[in-house]
């Protein structure tokens, strides 16, 4: 595995941010200052660090990645309340269908299969794609015993979007590290270039204490 990258700047990502653009400001107006020290200060070097400074404002924030998956974990268990819901509903049906042939009922998952599923999201949707087979095997006794016949197909609907929110989640939260690393990357390149131009200014004006006092 490789090694975590590490950040080259100290402070805040945000003040980073905000210093580089002020000191970007300020070599457009003393550009030619800094040209007739090293050549390298030219027009391209302030379009590629604005761009630089761009990409560290364009990139995702890990605090709004950590949001998003928040979110996404309140729906995972908005979606596994539905599955229990809907259990519950197709039980209600099946004992009136089936009395205590328990047998039958733990076909349904009734007992230690039920008791698992509501363990984790994974053995939910496990569970719940049985259920679906089962319901619908048992069409005719559970819509004799008045079961609506949207209650059997709708098992599917929320298994589904069960593993539809939590693969999504799943996803999030492998991706954030990805994230947070890439973040890092980015920032790392700003500072490089920020750093060159005050470290520059040092030389630069030597002599000019006011604008000789700038860091990051």
């Amino acid at each position: 595995m490789e090694d975590e990258i590490q950040r080259d700047y100290p402070g805040a990502d945000y003040y980073l941010m905000e210093q580089s653009q002020l000191l970007k400001d300020l070599l457009t107006d003393d550009l030619a200052d800094f040209t007739a020290f090293d050549l390298e200060f030219v027009a391209a070097f302030l379009i590629a660090w604005q761009t630089a400074i761009d990409d560290a404002v364009n990139y995702t924030d890990d605090n709004i990645v950590s949001a998003q998956i928040v979110t996404e974990g309140v729906s995972v268990n908005i979606e596994m309340q539905n599955c229990m819901n809907k259990y519950h509903d197709i039980m209600y049906f099946a004992a009136k269908a089936f009395g205590k042939r328990s047998t039958v009922l733990r076909e349904f998952g009734q007992g230690t299969a039920y008791r698992k599923a509501v363990k984790s999201q994974e053995r939910m949707f496990g569970f719940m794609d049985e259920f679906s087979k089962t319901a619908i095997k048992y069409t005719a006794e559970l819509t004799a015993k008045g079961c609506p016949p949207a209650f059997i197909t709708g098992i599917a609907t929320v298994r589904d979007a069960l593993n539809t929110t939590n693969r999504s989640q799943n996803l999030s939260i492998k991706a954030r590290p990805v994230i947070s690393q890439g973040r890092v990357i980015v920032y790392n390149a700003l500072y490089t270039i920020t750093r060159l131009v005050i470290d520059a200014a040092q030389n630069v004006y030597r002599t000019n204490p006011a604008k000789r006092a700038v860091s990051v």
